[in-house]
């Protein structure tokens, strides 16, 4: 999955939050993909897309006591 920040997923000073970078990692998965990557677009360079996050994430069902078991379809 491939996200492109924009600017009204930043902070006053221009930076990303980190939970909705974590927002985007977590939707992941739910669209069928367990790599995520997140682009901006900076003011020097507007033109060019810069990759300021990547994360490849893989779940794991676990059991009351915590072990993995089997994930199931639903």
């Amino acid at each position: 999955m491939r996200v492109l920040a924009m600017p009204a997923d930043t902070n006053p000073a221009g930076d990303i939050f980190g939970g909705w970078i974590m927002s985007q990692a977590d939707a992941g998965p739910h669209l069928g993909t367990g790599k995520v990557e997140v682009f901006a677009r900076r003011d020097r360079d507007p033109g060019a897309e810069h990759r300021i996050a990547e994360a490849s994430i893989t779940y794991v069902a676990v059991d009351q006591e915590g072990h993995p078991r089997e994930l199931r379809a639903l």
